[in-house]
């Protein structure tokens, strides 16, 4: 079963820094390393939606999480991602891998599309506004099996089916696209986390 968790920061109030005494040990040190407040922000926000939805799943928040080499956090116990951009933030839980993204859609510098796959770049070259369609599922095709090994951008067409995994894209207010990948077939609609859960202890 997956559940993919979303916060919009859209309107609300920051969250205070000192909800930072709430964070597991893995993203406490994530956020004392960071000095710009925004990143400061994220990396706040994505920590206690983490540990809310580990809370959910019945999960210990400050259980054991390893860092492998390429800096993506991995749990035994579940499979996990988070994402942010802009006004969201994403966290996905399931118990088959899973990858979570979103951006915000926005001007990005031409010839980006060369590092895909050769089938995703005839697409977007017929249809270039696929580009975040596209660019949302690569990542987080990346965020689900880049734990088993290392990728190429290049060599799978995450437009077309992929043996194991799906896909889910979303359209999210104020011009921002998402996606899910994972082993699950059943990816589910993005569950709200206001902030007053997100602050809940």
């Amino acid at each position: 079963m997956t559940r993919l968790y979303l916060y919009d920061r859209a309107g609300q109030d920051p969250i205070p820094e000192s909800a930072a005494e709430m964070l597991p040990s893995w993203r406490r040190e994530r956020f004392d390393r960071l000095r710009r407040p925004e990143a400061r922000q994220e990396a706040l926000i994505a920590g206690l939606l983490y540990r809310r939805a580990m809370g959910r799943r019945g999960l210990d928040p400050d259980g054991d999480v390893h860092i492998l080499p390429a800096g993506k956090p991995v749990r035994e116990d579940v499979f996990f991602s988070l994402s942010h951009s802009g006004r969201y933030v994403l966290c996905a839980v399931s118990d088959a891998p899973i990858g979570a993204d979103v951006q915000e859609r926005r001007p990005v510098k031409d010839g980006i599309a060369r590092f895909f796959h050769p089938a995703e770049r005839a697409r977007l070259a017929e249809h270039p506004a696929e580009l975040f369609r596209v660019w949302t599922r690569k990542e987080a095709w990346v965020k689900a099996v880049s734990a088993e090994r290392t990728l190429s951008l290049a060599e799978t067409d995450v437009l077309g089916p992929v043996p194991g995994l799906t896909f889910r894209d979303y359209e999210l207010p104020g011009g921002y696209a998402a996606a899910l990948c994972g082993g699950d077939p059943d990816l589910p609609d993005p569950a709200p986390v206001t902030r007053a859960e997100l602050l809940t202890p």
